[in-house]
């Protein structure tokens, strides 16, 4: 038979529930961010407990609210349209409080985000969350990051294809390195301004490449993501001219693009005889 919980370890319990609320509140209105701070000790830390280093990483305070509070800080795909949090059961004992709970919300992109978690909060002497300890689906985790980072290479893709440079250019990295491989022809790696420069002389000459993923052809593991593609050539008369087989390799950061290393296998082009109209 269970005891019943001090005073003190009642606070705490409310604290933990109003924690998950002034998240909340904070990841739709930064504004709310003194709420939540108000709620942490100075020396707090934060943890999501893994094998994998970045997200391992012991965090402090500061970036705590950063992460939560302020929108320029995360990518704009992986900001949330809305946030539910909810604690389904709590366990406390002294200056411990353990939860199970799970969120709902949609981000910017579209893609639902559903992870359910195994919290633990630490108290100071003065009632503040000193220690903050989140474990998580982190399969799921990867699925959403991995669903959002080709959506980013598809919409890439698709504005290549529409000739709107621009736009393209805005889902790649400042810093870009973009690697052009073909059989015999050796390696060509072109920065960012170079790329798009060469894009938009391109499209000057009526060359416009409609690049087609292949069905089942996109592929993410981590921040990578491969795609298999078609790529067709219209010579400018409306009339498809060649195609021919690329391979994509897209390295992510952030939801933008970092590096590009594109396979071009010409030796597997084909070509689309035009037949002039009778008459």
């Amino acid at each position: 038979m269970g005891r019943d919980l001090t005073a003190t370890e009642q606070r705490h319990v409310a604290v933990a529930h109003e924690h998950m609320a002034a998240v909340v509140a904070a990841s739709k209105d930064p504004a709310a961010t003194p709420r939540l701070a108000a709620l942490l000790a100075d020396d707090f830390t934060w943890q999501t407990p893994s094998s994998d280093p970045a997200r391992g990483t012991l965090r402090n305070r500061d970036l705590y609210l950063a992460v939560v509070g302020n929108p320029a800080f995360v990518p704009e795909p992986e900001r949330f349209v809305d946030l539910e949090l909810k604690i389904l059961a709590t366990t406390a004992q002294g200056s411990r409080v353990a939860g199970e709970a799970q969120s709902y919300s949609v981000r910017r992109d579209g893609t639902i985000y559903h992870n359910h978690y195994h919290q633990l909060w630490v108290f100071d002497d003065a009632g503040k969350i000193s220690e903050y300890r989140i474990y998580d689906d982190s399969e799921h985790v990867a699925s959403v990051h991995g669903e959002s980072n080709i959506k980013v290479v598809r919409d890439f893709l698709d504005y290549l294809s529409s000739g709107n440079a621009a736009a393209a250019a805005a889902l790649a990295a400042e810093d870009l390195s973009w690697a052009l491989r073909t059989s015999g022809a050796g390696e060509r790696i072109l920065d960012k301004n170079t790329a798009f420069a060469l894009i938009a002389d391109a499209r000057g000459q009526a060359a416009l490449s409609l690049i087609a993923p292949l069905p089942d052809g996109i592929t993410t593991q981590g921040e990578r993501v491969v795609v298999e593609a078609e790529a067709r050539t219209d010579g400018g008369s409306g009339d498809i001219v060649q195609a021919e087989w690329r391979q994509f390799v897209f390295t992510m950061s952030q939801c933008r693009i970092q590096t590009i290393r594109e396979y071009i296998y010409p030796e597997a082009s084909h070509w689309f005889l035009s037949t002039p109209a009778d008459g």
